[in-house]
């Protein structure tokens, strides 16, 4: 008995020791930033509409110097964000705070400042369950949390270790902490930017891959048991993938779809105060990750298990945009369906699982977008209005 509890043991460390899933969570954090500014919300506040001064290159490359020893994190990766708005010689420049809100500057902790870190910055050596210390997974520390097994719903939160592993709750307010010091100084540039950085944590975390390590124990290719470690591996980056580039798809047509609506938030009187503890951050897409686990495997079945679909490396990439216009399949008569080959037969079956399966992602993708929004929302109020001193111009906008 303890020589096979040794051995289960033994799997389940190789198993989940090589589990490098996605280090990035939605595929575009700037497209979510582009919706949110084209929003009805935009016209509760005018703060965003604000210029602000930036530091140009010289200086703003002295400053993510200090920022990067602060931070720990690898400022080789960080574009000068100036340069495209800096004439020669020039040591300032003034930009709207759009201009920043909705540039790329959110997507840079993607980019490479939490790759390859050294030993120091992963105390608790986490890395070594989430992607490994070297390489572009080697971010997926800072950018996913599992709170561990959940005594009684073992399956929905299976998890090795059990406990909780992931400093992304942690960056998050490292990246406040060092945001709010910034804006109590009065730099609302390098205030602005890490905020930018705080909310990229904040929205990694509502996407479900990121706080559950196995949405749906389908993606387990338990036919592949002598080589499971890698072959599991394998096919959660490929749904992780395949998700993402959906929910991109539509996230990307969103202003002439009905999916615009995703990206919306109730119009109040004055904007809230965000979130007390980032563990509150958890409580939605953990409750919704092994549904969407599940459907986003009826959409895409075992084919995302094969050994020739790679996505991560784009081997066997898959058409978005066909597949977000989907239509849903008539329903055949017996007579015509006597009349299919057994392949059309298999295709057309297929297609009634798939189109339901897709429009309960959909529908469960919305819901995350709004929560990614409403998160987004609340933290930018929160820095803007409710915590930078004498900042009357920082006032939600009355006038609708």
């Amino acid at each position: 008995m303890k020589c096979c509890r040794k051995l289960i043991d033994m799997i389940l460390i190789s198993l989940f020791l090589m589990l490098s899933p996605k280090a990035m969570a939605w595929d575009d954090h700037q497209v979510i930033m582009e919706r949110m500014l084209d929003s009805r919300a935009v016209r509760q506040r005018i703060y965003p509409f604000r210029k602000i001064t930036i530091p140009c290159p010289d200086d703003e490359k002295k400053e993510l110097e200090i920022v990067g020893k602060d931070l720990h994190i690898n400022v080789d990766k960080i574009p000068l964000f100036s340069r495209n708005y800096c004439n020669p010689n020039e040591k300032n420049a003034e930009v709207l705070l759009t201009d920043i809100l909705g540039s790329s500057i959110i997507d840079e902790p993607d980019q490479g400042m939490d790759q390859d870190l050294p030993a120091a910055d992963d105390p608790e050596h986490f890395r070594k369950w989430m992607g490994g210390e070297t390489g572009p997974t080697s971010q997926g520390f800072r950018h996913m949390y599992f709170p561990g097994l959940e005594i009684w719903s073992p399956i929905k939160t299976l998890q090795f270790p059990t406990g909780p592993i992931g400093m992304a709750l942690e960056r998050i307010k490292t990246m406040r902490a060092e945001a709010d010091l910034y804006f109590s100084k009065g730099d609302r540039f390098w205030g602005t930017r890490i905020l930018l950085w705080e909310l990229h944590y904040i929205q990694d975390l509502q996407q479900p891959f990121h706080v559950t390590q196995i949405p749906s124990l389908s993606y387990l290719p338990l036919t592949k048991i002598f080589s499971i470690v890698k072959a599991t591996t394998h096919s959660i980056s490929n749904y992780h993938y395949a998700y993402e580039g959906i929910a991109l798809e539509w996230s990307k047509a969103a202003p002439t779809t009905d999916f615009k609506e995703c990206f919306e938030i109730p119009e109040v009187e004055a904007p809230t105060v965000s979130f007390a503890d980032p563990i509150e951050l958890l409580v939605f897409p953990r409750s919704v990750s092994n549904e969407l686990g599940h459907e986003v495997y009826q959409v895409f079945g075992d084919s995302l298990k094969a050994d020739d679909v790679d996505l991560p490396n784009g081997i066997g990439p898959i058409d978005y945009f066909a597949l977000s216009k989907m239509q849903e399949p008539a329903i055949l008569p017996d007579d015509e369906l006597k009349q299919l080959t057994s392949d059309e037969v298999a295709s057309y079956r297929r297609q009634l699982i798939r189109y339901p399966a897709l429009a309960n992602v959909k529908r469960i993708t919305c819901d995350l977008m709004k929560a990614v929004v409403q998160r987004s929302w609340n933290e930018l109020d929160r820095a803007f209005i409710h915590s930078v001193p004498g900042n009357d111009m920082m006032s939600p906008k009355t006038a609708k």
